[in-house]
């Protein structure tokens, strides 16, 4: 795509520029269903199951390379629209949203939940079952002018390369409140245990699916104002995965089942991350909750980025489940990630970290999570999953600065043998794997500028080199990071900064940490 000139776009999912390369079928779709009681919804309520990815042992499909020149500012208001959208996916995969309101969640006929992930009301899959060679290819993106996203759910820019299928996918539910008479099917409802809502980030069996070498860079600002709508997200995934969101508007005396996320593969062999290269010259900026500035990430088996919102009466004592790491595989190395970042990153919103750099081995990512009452996460991978982080390089010069609770300046990890970080304000616990095999790579950060952070449980630098698997738990009322160094080693980690890390609520301004071994608590 070559492009000279301004880009404004008003309507949902109206993205500025989409320069999309699908292999092994797919593309984009829409769903949005209204209705009550007795309406077209509640017929749809026992099952809404969506896969982003081909299946039955479909081999040797073609994503090609993706290729952006633009020069001119570009502006999309509208909900789930990015600026600019680049990618090329191997696999099957592109894009799926779901908008339904007035859901029951227990329905007469619906079967008992006893698989989450079997039974769930709702089931998105972001990956292919069984497939072989397809790995994706290169994304290249040259842009300048000012890239702004005014709705929620949006980015100014995103690229993508994805091996093994995925993409990207939205489920917006609207609750509807549960009838309490015979007429209304409650009593048969209440003998139903209450289905959740299930997502994977991460394909099954695969063999043979890498994800290519991106390479990107800008000119200009990126500013953008809605929830979960960060400034940049730039993935190279191998094993399937890429960008999951769930919002929930839960009503009083409505009904909502356990929510789980799971970010990784399932046996997947040869499955590995590619390069991740950004150049960023202009100012960062974001003003919505759970809306990351920069997000960067090479994972090797499987996964990506999930956030999951929660609203309403009917969330109080909802529950979650966070696992984080492949199950099994070999071959599942992450690439390197090297950026270079001037003109300042700024996050208004809670939950928005200014800087997230990632080199994961076996699978994982980052999930943020908000309105969720608790929150048990798993870090590491299972199984003897193996692969090895990459090395994380980041040059930033100007000042970065966050103001929200649990908006963390800058959060660098290379781990082997899976894991990643979950984000939260909920009630949490967590599980640590030992089932991950792999080692972290080197992390360098040098930065010229102050990086201050405002808000309550946020720290100015986190940086971790893991092996075995592991990460970070972090919530606005507690921090837990785990690590775990069987048979593994992690790499050196150096931080230079100049200028001042400033946490206005007596957190760290930096913590490092680097395995094998070890587990704190702070």
């Amino acid at each position: 795509v070559d492009n000279t000139g301004s880009i404004v776009t008003y309507g949902a999912r109206a993205h500025g520029i989409l320069a999309q390369s699908v292999g092994g079928g797919g593309g984009n779709a829409q769903l949005a269903i209204g209705g009550g009681t007795n309406g077209a919804v509640q017929a749809a309520s026992g099952a809404l199951n969506t896969l982003l990815g081909a299946s039955n042992s479909s081999s040797g499909g073609l994503g090609g390379t993706v290729v952006v020149n633009h020069t001119g500012n570009i502006t999309v208001m509208g909900e789930g629209a990015q600026a600019i959208k680049a990618e090329s996916i191997n696999g099957g995969g592109g894009s799926v949203t779901f908008e339904i309101v007035d859901v029951l969640a227990s329905v007469p006929g619906v079967s008992k939940v006893i698989n989450l992930a079997e039974s769930a009301f709702s089931f998105a899959r972001l990956g292919g079952t069984g497939l072989s060679d397809m790995s994706s290819g290169g994304v290249l993106v040259e842009t300048s002018g000012t890239l702004g996203a005014g709705g929620n759910n949006g980015a100014g820019a995103v690229g993508q390369s994805i091996g093994g299928g995925g993409g990207t996918s939205d489920l917006r539910l609207q609750l509807a409140s549960e009838p309490t008479s015979q007429a209304g099917f409650g009593a048969a409802a209440a003998a139903v245990e209450t289905p959740g809502i299930y997502a994977a980030l991460g394909g099954i069996d695969g063999v043979n699916n890498s994800g290519a070498a991106l390479t990107t860079s800008h000119t200009g600002g990126i500013p953008t104002n809605g929830a979960n709508s960060m400034g940049l997200l730039m993935q190279s995934i191998g094993g399937g995965g890429g960008r999951s969101n769930i919002h929930v508007d839960a009503i009083a005396g409505s009904r909502l089942g356990e929510i789980g996320v799971a970010l990784g593969s399932t046996n997947g062999t040869t499955e590995a991350g590619g390069m991740v290269t950004r150049l960023q010259a202009g100012q960062v900026s974001t003003t919505g909750t759970n809306a990351t500035g920069a997000i960067l990430q090479s994972i090797g088996g499987g996964g990506g980025s999930s956030s999951v919102t929660l609203i309403g009466a009917g969330a109080a004592g909802s529950t979650m489940s966070a696992a984080l790491g492949s199950d099994g595989g070999t071959g599942l190395d992450s690439g390197a990630v090297s950026a270079r970042f001037s003109g300042g990153i700024f996050t208004q919103g809670a939950g928005s970290t200014g800087l997230l750099a990632q080199s994961i081995g076996g699978g994982g990512g980052e999930v943020r999570a908000s309105g969720v009452s608790s929150l048990e996460a798993t870090l590491g991978g299972l199984n003897g999953a193996t692969g090895d982080g990459g090395d994380v390089l980041f040059i930033n010069d100007g000042a970065i600065s966050t103001a929200g609770d649990g908006s963390h300046g800058v959060l660098l990890q290379s781990i082997g043998g899976g894991g990643g970080v979950v984000l939260t304000d909920s009630q949490t616990s967590v599980v640590l794997n030992d089932g991950g095999v792999g080692d972290g790579g080197a992390i360098s950060f040098a930065q010229a500028g102050d990086i201050i952070t405002g808000g309550q449980a946020a720290f100015g630098i986190i940086a971790q080199s893991l092996g075995g698997g592991g990460g970070l738990l972090a919530s606005t009322s507690e921090l837990q990071t785990d690590a775990n160094g069987i048979l593994s080693s992690s790499a050196s980690q150096q931080v230079g900064v100049g200028g001042q890390p400033f946490d206005a609520d007596a957190y760290f301004g930096v913590t490092a940490q680097q395995g094998p071994g070890g587990r704190s608590y702070g």
